[in-house]
């Protein structure tokens, strides 16, 4: 089970990582790309991946899922930090930050 201080501790781990309001939202960017943002109302992150890494992560991991748009065909994915252990968690922002990264 995570939390938002753990999300947030992992991913200002990663070099060059901001942090902003998005909307309602908060996002964690790379210069201009967000990689990962987080709602307080849901408590469910959301994260840059690929379609690929979505697949094979919502299929292995309960508490991932694509988002349930637009965005979701395009790798958005939602995670609930309910759900997950510290450990995926931040496999899969390491995953996010890297695809934005490159």
């Amino acid at each position: 089970m995570s939390d938002f201080s753990t999300l947030e501790r992992l991913a200002t781990e990663l070099p060059d990582t901001t942090i902003a309001p998005h909307h309602d939202k908060i996002a964690f960017r790379i210069g201009d790309n967000i990689y990962l943002t987080y709602s307080d109302k849901t408590d469910l992150a959301v994260v840059k991946l690929s379609t690929e890494q979505q697949s094979i992560l919502s299929e292995s991991i309960g508490s991932v899922s694509p988002v349930p748009n637009k965005w979701g065909q395009k790798g958005w994915t939602q995670i609930n930090l309910c759900d997950i252990s510290d450990h995926h968690l931040k496999d899969i922002i390491s995953l996010a930050y890297h695809n934005v990264k490159a």
